[in-house]
């Protein structure tokens, strides 16, 4: 949960084997978040006011997910975070 004034942002740390990540995040009401997603030097983000969807492709290895209120938003947001990690390159396995 993100509650203002205290904790307005939060990271997950997380390992991806392959270096691609999704990372879906979802909640009711019309605050809008900012996400970032980033795996070694590959980096992207996004903000909505009721679910963010990013993936990013890197380096295998240590990535973090970090969410936060929009700008001057205040009050109380509880989300649910989901990240899906595969364990190799989805064209790599196809032979591609």
């Amino acid at each position: 949960m993100l509650r203002y004034p205290d904790d307005i942002a939060t990271s997950f740390p997380f390992a991806s084997p392959s270096g691609i990540a999704s990372v879906r995040a979802l909640w009711r009401g019309g605050e809008a978040l900012e996400m970032t997603l980033g795996c070694g030097r590959a980096t992207t983000s996004g903000s909505g006011a009721r679910g963010l969807s990013l993936v990013v492709a890197g380096r295998p290895g240590s990535c973090t997910v970090s969410i936060a209120l929009a700008g001057s938003q205040r009050g109380s947001v509880s989300y649910t975070l989901d990240v899906q990690v595969p364990l190799a390159d989805p064209a790599a396995a196809a032979g591609r």
